[in-house]
């Protein structure tokens, strides 16, 4: 019943988002790349300003460059809403390896079903939403013990984001540590460890291969590295080490809210101190926990498995540390799978709670009462988020409607000379409405011997990368060579083509 009312609870929020969907800034430079490569044009990551390609994304967008662009964005889109709902199925199972609990994994699903910060992320097709589900798909495997596929998963999502390889490490770690309280005098490279070494190893040198080869094709093998580097310098994105322990905490609440980080950590202390305690009781009445052991099993494979995903989100939160280092972008979608596996830790208040009653009765009732703070304090978290997003799609959605209306006019398709916009932000828009490459679309505040798409209001302003704190006379600078051709509410081409 608690699954069939699941589904459908997800399925009424995706009929409700699907409408709202235009592929974001990240997923329309990935289809117009796709589509580069595939009509012979090459990679060009020479925009100023343009998203950090990764290898996984260029090659989901080269299968759909052979769909035409309406079809290949409701691809995207199919594909992001898949991946959310496999996003929620992987949640409800680490959950139920943390808690043994269908309330708990209730609590935990619809804590993130009602988060704003993962549905806008369905909105613009982004690809984080794959990097969540496959980053989960690995915490999954190892929490069940199967190390070699939950290394092969996290070297796939290293494709799309690097640090991967740094969680792989402790599906790895475990597999050590598994091999060596099995067998204390064995080697490391023992049968039971050389399988997830040797994928490990394979798998950090394919993904790095990809990554360089991606780079080669666009004239630069570390485009990783220097695209991050150049969106920081661009767009005064935040960054630095202060700027990384300052939001971290922040970034972990942006999902369930405070209240939901605040009982990750709570579970994750009591799961410590209670596995500290039984190691204890262990070393001095070994016959006795042993028979204890048995019979409470499930417990001790919940604590065993609690601590496993803590160390998934300390090894993440070190990861976000490290870029605040280099000097790398800040955005709080890095802590997107931290974010999430605190929501399945906070579950596990859920059992820690219902043991502190002493008659069933009482269990139930405090476990459920701990279940509705938990959910109850998600969608209270959320509702600003809601909010702004309601707002921001409504704004964007016109815009871009006119946007589209003055690009499905004959003079910008009829122009040969570069098409010039004000702002990278629509750099692969419209490469993609006009069917051009990308080297046919310049980054300028005058049409030059072409076309030029002018924001007049400050939505479109906004839309176009103005920020909202740029000055008016600043966003509302036209050209002086070419008078305006054609134009609407939001925005005014103006071109220098003969008609």
């Amino acid at each position: 019943m608690i699954t069939v009312l699941g589904v459908v609870c997800v399925g009424v929020a995706v009929a409700i988002v699907a409408p709202l969907n235009v592929p974001g800034y990240d997923t329309s430079y990935t289809l117009a790349w796709g589509r580069d490569l595939t009509d012979g044009f090459g990679l060009d990551f020479t925009h100023e300003s343009s998203p950090t390609p990764h290898p996984l994304a260029v090659i989901a967008g080269v299968a759909g460059a052979y769909l035409p662009v309406p079809a290949a964005m409701r691809a995207a889109l199919g594909l992001t809403v898949a991946m959310m709902l496999a996003t929620f199925v992987l949640i409800a199972l680490i959950t139920r390896a943390l808690t043994a609990s269908r309330l708990a994994m209730t609590a935990a699903v619809s804590s993130a079903a009602v988060s704003a910060a993962l549905w806008l992320l369905v909105l613009n097709a982004s690809s984080d939403i794959t990097y969540l589900t496959l980053g989960l798909g690995g915490v999954l495997f190892t929490l069940r013990h199967r190390h070699g596929a939950a290394i092969a998963v996290f070297m796939i999502a290293a494709l799309l984001r690097p640090e991967a390889v740094l969680l792989a490490l402790v599906p790895l770690g475990v597999a050590f540590v598994a091999t060596r309280v099995q067998e204390p005098d064995a080697a490391p490279q023992t049968p039971s460890f050389r399988p997830a070494m040797l994928t490990f190893m394979i798998g950090a040198c394919s993904a790095a291969a990809l990554w360089l080869a991606m780079g080669v094709a666009g004239a630069d093998p570390l485009i990783g590295l220097h695209s991050a580097a150049a969106n920081a310098e661009v767009n005064a994105n935040p960054r630095g080490f202060g700027t990384a322990v300052t939001s971290v905490l922040p970034g972990l609440a942006g999902v369930a809210g405070w209240v939901t980080v605040s009982a990750a950590a709570l579970a994750l202390t009591v799961t410590a101190v209670q596995q500290s305690r039984g190691k204890r009781a262990s070393t001095a009445r070994a016959r006795t926990i042993r028979a204890d052991t048995s019979a409470t099993r499930p417990e001790h494979l919940a604590q065993r498995a609690t601590i496993t995903t803590g160390l998934f989100v300390g090894v993440a939160l070190v990861a976000y540390l490290a870029q605040g280092l280099i000097g790398t972008p800040l955005v709080s979608r890095y802590l997107l799978l931290p974010a999430v596996l605190c929501v399945a830790l906070a579950a596990r208040c859920v059992p820690l709670a219902g043991a502190l009653a002493r008659s069933e009765r009482a269990r139930t009732v405090v476990r459920s009462i701990a279940s509705i703070v938990l959910v109850t304090s998600s969608v209270l978290a959320n509702i600003p988020a809601w909010h702004d997003v309601a707002e921001a799609r409504q704004v964007r959605a016109e815009a871009f409607a006119a946007a589209q209306e003055l690009l499905d006019t004959e003079l910008p398709r009829a122009c040969e000379a570069p098409f010039v916009v004000r702002s990278p932000a629509l750099v692969a828009l419209t490469s993609l409405a006009l069917d051009r490459p990308l080297s046919d679309i310049a980054i300028s505040g005058e049409p030059g011997e072409g076309v030029l798409l002018q924001p007049l209001t400050v939505e479109a302003a906004q839309l176009a990368g103005y920020g909202p704190m740029t000055p008016l006379e600043q966003q509302g600078v036209f050209p002086q060579t070419a008078p305006p051709r054609d134009g609407n509410g939001h925005w005014a081409l103006y071109s220098s083509c003969t008609p």
